[in-house]
């Protein structure tokens, strides 16, 4: 795990949070203050971009694939619980579709050699 990769992480997981549609990836579900009894129950294992913040910084991901499955697992959480048509389903929608061209433009980039400038 390289510093290149983890800046390339860090800077597709920047250019996600900064989404105006993330605000509701941002944390931990609150499933008890927003009265989702069943939360738990449907989505086993939770995961938010600020906790993917966290371990990237802290250095808790041996290889991209692992951060890429917890991105992966924000959304699809979102989609699970939230049935289709309900905006939170189709802003998770969209959102995994902005992560995987943001992840596609850094890998080209990393797989060039390149250290170019980002977006």
């Amino acid at each position: 795990w390289s510093e290149d990769k983890t800046q390339a992480c860090q800077a597709v997981l920047r250019k996600v949070m900064r989404h105006r549609h993330s605000s509701a990836f941002l944390e931990p579900v609150d499933y008890k203050e927003l009265g989702l009894d069943d939360y738990p129950e449907v989505v086993k294992k939770p995961m938010d971009l600020g906790t993917i913040s966290k371990k990237l910084d802290g250095g808790q991901y041996n290889l991209p694939a692992g951060f890429r499955a917890d991105v992966h697992l924000v959304f699809e959480n979102a989609k699970l619980y939230n049935p289709q048509g309900q905006p939170e389903h189709q802003n998770a929608v969209l959102m995994l579709d902005l992560f995987e061209e943001s992840w596609r433009e850094e890998k080209e980039r990393l797989d060039s050699g390149g250290s170019g400038r980002r977006r």
